[in-house]
């Protein structure tokens, strides 16, 4: 398949076998526009986003792949960036916001933090004055503890959700170590101390020893972590879901949304120290007009839809992500096999199908 595009639109298409004879083709392309306080978000014409086929790791979260499969009817939210006190001022907290149309969610983003003492009664301390802090899942609840069985051998308790955060409580786990693994007198044992996370959910706040929150976090959710199990706990715990979740989803489950309506108003709030970002989601229409057969007799246009948002403030960009699968009947050499790319202004129609 000839792909020709000469749009400011990066795209590319991929085809492989298909049922019975058939070819299916995955067309996927990428918008970057500049991200600015107070502006419009334009398309980029110098730092336009790659199509990735891999993920790429930044100090603030991977950007993810973009030719792995993503949800029918579903739109991806993902934010690479820091937390930022206002005016560059250190402060206890900040407060991270997003709202795109109807959707809102709201992050508390804290200074370090110690716990008064260990057990019932403890209570976290005041944070220490932040004037930013990385959005990243090593910030988020979680971890890793390493524990002794003796004084030869060691295991790994991880939180399930995010062995890369920090600020979970690998207690109850040890206490079943001499039951289901063996240990020494005086073992299990670790040197692990307990930490509070940076990143918060405001209505699951830690509060008391006990607590242990689901991890939050906005950037892309890492392949490392228990991704399907985090996505299981919205769609129901089937094994069926946790296994297409671990394929599809790279978004936290607060922001795999409905494809918003065209216009949707995109507030972000707490990551610039310059001020708010408030602005129109971009309207992109990306098309791909086709020509198919011996002599290009079979034409038709298809549109892409939107699939994922990926903001970086720090960067100072934001990308909009489109797709469509389709599939065509094998051809022999000498038959047109040709995709034209064009953008237009709007916003994907047919948005519920890829």
């Amino acid at each position: 398949m000839r792909l020709v595009n000469t749009t400011q639109v990066p795209a590319r298409c991929f085809v492989g076998p298909g049922d019975g004879g058939s070819r299916i083709g995955l067309l996927v392309a990428k918008a970057t526009f500049e991200l600015r306080c107070g502006l419009t978000p334009r398309l980029s014409l110098a730092r336009a986003e790659p199509i990735r086929a891999a993920d790429e790791e930044t100090e603030l979260g991977c950007l993810p792949a973009d030719t792995t499969p993503r949800r029918a009817g579903t739109f991806e939210v993902v934010l690479l960036g820091r937390a930022h006190a206002a005016s560059g001022r250190p402060a206890k907290r900040v407060t991270v916001a997003l709202s795109i149309g109807a959707v809102r969610r709201e992050l508390v983003v804290s200074g370090d933090r110690a716990w008064s003492h260990q057990g019932v009664g403890a209570r976290p301390g005041e944070p220490a004055p932040v004037s930013t802090v990385p959005l990243i899942w090593e910030n988020a609840f979680g971890g890793s503890a390493q524990v002794w069985l003796d004084p030869e051998r060691t295991l790994e308790i991880h939180h399930p959700l995010n062995r890369r955060g920090r600020g979970f409580d690998p207690t109850p786990a040890m206490r079943r170590i001499p039951q289901e693994l063996g240990a020494a007198p005086g073992y299990p044992a670790t040197r692990y101390v307990r930490s509070l996370p940076a990143i918060e959910d405001p209505a699951t706040a830690i509060s008391s020893w006990a607590d242990a929150p689901p991890p939050t976090c906005w950037a892309t959710v890492p392949r490392d972590i228990g991704l399907a199990t985090l996505a299981a706990r919205r769609g129901g715990g089937t094994a069926e879901v946790a296994a297409l979740d671990r394929i599809y989803d790279r978004a936290h489950p607060d922001w795999i949304i409905d494809v918003p309506d065209r216009g949707a108003m995109v507030h972000l709030r707490g990551v610039d120290p310059q001020g708010d970002h408030l602005f129109a989601l971009p309207e992109v229409r990306v098309l791909a007009d086709y020509e198919l057969g011996q002599c290009g007799e079979a034409r038709g246009t298809i549109e892409l839809a939107p699939r994922m948002l990926v903001l970086q403030p720090e960067r100072a960009m934001l990308s909009i992500l489109y797709r469509k699968c389709f599939t065509f009947a094998r051809m022999g050499p000498a038959d047109a096999r040709c995709l034209r790319m064009r953008v237009e202004p709007g916003w994907g129609r047919d948005a519920t199908v890829d």
